[in-house]
């Protein structure tokens, strides 16, 4: 099939190339160096870019990234100096499912028959299209199961992670779902030509025992200069609020006043108290409560007066674990 490329180094010039779509990243980089005769050291600076994304992974195929004929990119040189992080105006990003519109999100119960590539693990679920000739699942959507995890879904260093669960090859994600989990994302999105881009965030929100998608259709597809999808384990949760709500109950919490030492008092005995509970029950395998500095909940602790409900309280503690 036939492409095009311009290219920015030196004077700005457009080349033709007859390659095949399985031809890689790297191997159109050998040709494109060579054409415009780049040395071996600096072809690891040169990088395409095409349809607003950057194509960065070497051994993925024109294929993957949607290249096809008549298909024009462009091949940029980055440096200490030149380089422009996806995240700041005039970044290139990655097109994604508009997970800020939520009139496509969806909830669909799980079927009792399904095909290998669209069973899940619960949380944080990518699909996107196999395009291995050879597997199974060529051209089907396929779903891959991320666990409970913070993703950044332009650059996370886990993005080669994304295979097929067939034949292991790189998968590009498009959309996501999610079950079993609570959820929230952050990020920048780029609204269009001559628009600036748009900073965009969620509360969290719960995906119950059912698969929760995106259609495509309604929510649509945008191209994200910064996203970060934030998912956790229900279970874990209700564990950590297990924990604050037996120390509570073991000491409960009196008014301290204007205390010149926020830990004083009981709060002091609370919180000693509940790191060895932790360390007696071994709980921080969970990752739980990872360091000290994150059960400084004092401010939270010394608010529960006397003229405040128990379950109130329960309720307000645990809004505060999620959002740590």
């Amino acid at each position: 099939m036939k492409i095009y490329i311009k290219t920015y180094i030196g004077t700005e010039r457009i080349f033709q190339f007859d390659v095949e779509p399985s031809t890689t990243i790297k191997q159109l980089k050998q040709l494109i160096c060579k054409k415009v005769n780049i040395n071996e050291i600096d072809s690891q600076k040169v990088y395409f870019t095409f349809d607003g994304d950057t194509l960065n992974i070497d051994e993925e195929t024109l294929t993957s990234y949607g290249v096809e004929e008549q298909s024009r990119l462009e091949l940029a040189e980055s440096s200490e100096d030149s380089f422009r992080d996806p995240g700041v105006l005039g970044g290139f990003g990655t097109k994604f499912i508009d997970v800020s519109n939520t009139k496509g999100l969806k909830r669909c119960e799980w079927a009792k028959k399904a095909s290998a590539w669209r069973v899940v693990r619960g949380g944080l679920v990518f699909e996107g299209k196999c395009t291995n000739s050879e597997c199974l699942a060529n051209n089907n959507m396929v779903a891959i199961s991320m666990g409970y995890r913070k993703f950044d879904v332009v650059c996370d260093i886990d993005i080669a992670k994304t295979v097929c669960p067939i034949c292991k090859q790189y998968v590009q994600p498009t959309t996501c779902g999610f079950n079993n989990c609570w959820w929230r994302f952050e990020g920048i999105k780029r609204d269009g030509e001559g628009k600036p881009p748009q900073l965009c965030k969620s509360d969290w929100k719960q995906a119950d025992n059912a698969y929760h998608y995106f259609d495509q259709e309604l929510s649509g597809m945008v191209t994200w200069l910064r996203l970060t999808l934030e998912v956790t384990n229900p279970d874990f949760d209700q564990l950590r609020l297990f924990i604050f709500a037996q120390a509570i109950i073991v000491d409960p919490l009196k008014p301290i006043g204007n205390s010149a030492d926020p830990l004083s008092c009981n709060t002091k005995t609370l919180l000693s108290q509940l790191f060895d509970y932790i360390k007696s029950e071994n709980l921080d395998r969970y990752n739980i409560i990872p360091s000290r500095e994150k059960l400084q909940l004092s401010n939270e602790l010394i608010s529960f007066q006397n003229n405040h409900d128990f379950q109130e309280a329960l309720s307000a503690i645990y809004s505060s674990l999620l959002t740590r």
